[in-house]
């Protein structure tokens, strides 16, 4: 789950994650389905612990797809192919897996702010090819 934490004037000043187990989101979609309305991963309020204000932006799971924004202003397609505590391991998104060998900045993600500084937004990609935002 990537949090955004803001400032007093509610800009957004990085991302923080919060990793949580298969179990506990299965639990708390759980505990929603009783809620009117579609049945979604709502964060929790004892995420964290401390006072800072943050607004939840988006959850990630293995074989998700990612919009990065490069230097260059392009847009580049990835996907999740792993997530760790200590880091999100991007793949490609032509390619099936990728090797320790070709990890590189881009594609092995050690802070989740830098999702932030390349303007990450999750996507979906239809059969066809057709890229819409979520």
């Amino acid at each position: 789950m990537i949090y955004a934490v803001a400032d007093e004037n509610g800009h957004e000043v990085k991302w923080e994650p919060k990793v949580i187990t298969c179990l506990e989101a299965y639990e708390r979609l759980n505990r929603n389905r009783k809620l009117a309305g579609e049945c979604i991963l709502i964060p929790a309020a004892y995420d964290f612990d401390d006072e800072k204000v943050r607004v939840f932006k988006f959850a990630l799971c293995k074989n998700d797809a990612l919009l990065l924004q490069a230097k260059d202003g392009e847009h580049v397609l990835y996907r999740v192919q792993k997530l760790s505590r200590g880091e999100i391991q991007l793949c490609p998104d032509l390619s099936a897996t990728i090797q320790r060998t070709s990890q590189t900045k881009w594609n092995r993600i050690n802070q989740v702010d830098n999702l932030r500084k390349w303007n990450c937004r999750p996507v979906f990609v239809s059969a066809t090819g057709r890229i819409r935002k979520i």
